[in-house]
Order: C-alpha cells, then sequence, then structure tokens
C-alpha cells in the first residue's frame, strides 16, 4: 500500500512538472510574438490638405515593434477624391475630402484614420530665365518659361506677340523671326491666375558673307607671327576686314583693341 501511494505521489509531482513546463513555453511564446496594441500615423497628422495631381506616402508606427501579424489595410472613403494603394500611397485627385484610414488586418479594430483635404493650387508665378532675344529674319527660337510652384496642378501657358508682322509664336513658344524690328513675346498662365511675363525680340536683317566682319587674331597668325607687320599684311591680303592686337604702354597691356587696318 505504501508503495503504491509513493508511486502515486510521484506520478502527481511529475504531471505538475510537466504542466509547468508546457504554461512556461506558452508564455514565453506569447512574450515573443505579442498583439498589436496601437497604431498612428508617424509623418501626418489626423488632418492633411493636399494638391491636386500630387501624391504622399503615409506611414504608421505600430506598438509594441515586435507585434505579430502586422499587415496593414488601407482604404479611401472617397475614392474621387483621394485613392490610396497597398504601400500608403495616396494621390490627390479631385478637390473635397476624403479620409484615409489603415488598419491591422488581423485586429480590425486597430485602425487610425487621417481627413485629406484636397484642394487646387493655382499658379503663382511665370518667369524667364533671360531677358531678351535678338534673332536673325527668317530664323527660328524657342523659349519657354518656369511655372512655379512645381506642385501647380494646370502649368500650361498660352503665348502671344505684340507685332505679328516682327514675330509670330505658335501654342509651344516657338518663334519665328518674320520681320525686322521689335516684338513683346508673353506667356500667360492657362489657369485664370492671370500671371504672366513676357520679353522682347528684336528681328535684324539676314547675316551674310558678304554683310559680315571677320577680325584676324593677332593678324593671320597662323602663316606669320602674331601681331608682326607681316601679319597684319597676309590678313589684309586674304580679305580680312580688321585685326585684334594688343595695345601696350610703359611695358604693361593697357587693353585689346579690334581695329580696322585695310581698305574697304
Amino acid at each position: 500500500m505504501r508503495c503504491s501511494m509513493k508511486k502515486l505521489k510521484f506520478l502527481l509531482r511529475t504531471a505538475s512538472l510537466c504542466m509547468a513546463f508546457i504554461l512556461m513555453g506558452t508564455n514565453s511564446v506569447s512574450a515573443k510574438t505579442p498583439k498589436v496594441k496601437k497604431i498612428k500615423f508617424s509623418n501626418v497628422s489626423s488632418k492633411k490638405t493636399m494638391y491636386r495631381g500630387t501624391t504622399k506616402k503615409f506611414t504608421v508606427k505600430i506598438t509594441p515593434s515586435k507585434a505579430k501579424k502586422r499587415k496593414i489595410q488601407w482604404y479611401s472613403s472617397n475614392k474621387k477624391v483621394a485613392t490610396v494603394n497597398s504601400k500608403g500611397v495616396v494621390t490627390a485627385k479631385k478637390n473635397g475630402k476624403a479620409y484615409i484610414t489603415a488598419r491591422i488586418k488581423s485586429q480590425k479594430s486597430k485602425k487610425v484614420r487621417c481627413r485629406v483635404t484636397v484642394k487646387t493650387k493655382k499658379v503663382s508665378k511665370v518667369s524667364f530665365n533671360k531677358s531678351k532675344a535678338v534673332l536673325q529674319q527668317g530664323k527660328y527660337y524657342t523659349r519657354k518659361p518656369s511655372v512655379s510652384p512645381s506642385y501647380a496642378y494646370n502649368k500650361k501657358v498660352t503665348y502671344k506677340s505684340s507685332n505679328t508682322k516682327v514675330a509670330t509664336v505658335n501654342s509651344s513658344g516657338k518663334i519665328y523671326a518674320k520681320g525686322q524690328g521689335t516684338a513683346t513675346i508673353t506667356a500667360t498662365a492657362a489657369d485664370g491666375s492671370k500671371k504672366k511675363a513676357s520679353y522682347p525680340v528684336r528681328v535684324i536683317g539676314k547675316i551674310t558673307s558678304s554683310s559680315a566682319k571677320f577680325v584676324a587674331h593677332r593678324g593671320l597668325s597662323s602663316e606669320a607671327p602674331e601681331s608682326t607687320v607681316k601679319a597684319f599684311e597676309l590678313a589684309g591680303d586674304a580679305g580680312f576686314w580688321g585685326a585684334e592686337t594688343d595695345i601696350l604702354s610703359d611695358g604693361r597691356m593697357w587693353e585689346v583693341l579690334t581695329a580696322r587696318y585695310f581698305s574697304a
């Protein structure tokens, strides 16, 4: 009888130890893979203003950071106003309001949302990087303006010439130098903001070999030592209009001149 009682006690102790180890193991696994307790946006607040045509990636912070089953689902309450993809990238589509929601797929109660207001940004400035242009008659030239801000929804401009007898301009900003004179080219924002910029264009006559005057650098230095009488004579014989030379005074170079040395 005593032997049986000892065996029973031994079996009970063994069973108790086994159960304790099982419980410890369960707690250990649970501690290593806790559930999500909180989710919040890390780069936006509960409200966000966006402009049509722009995008913004929303990111979230999950607590604890080692929570299991962290897969996030994204939703938009109004896809006509703003859409969101599976990576949290929000695209502003149309003026209005939409709620962007991120939630834990396995714990639908764990979620966060942001109210997105979409507006249309108009052009605030139109500018040209150069102040004027000089063109030969019969030539083409294109100059496009800078339009800001970069996130303006409609950055198109329309072009106009103040004198189409001198210069014409097409819808792409390409100018044709039609006749001699001066004209002003104006680019105006097409979004109704009335922002514009302009620059003057002067059209001169065609430059031909007979109208151009060529100057030899320090004489015809390819045939004779530069800045020598021989170099200047050879330049005149070759048909150059003039020659450039250095003017020295007191052993110092004062200036560089282009002077006519030869007869017309």
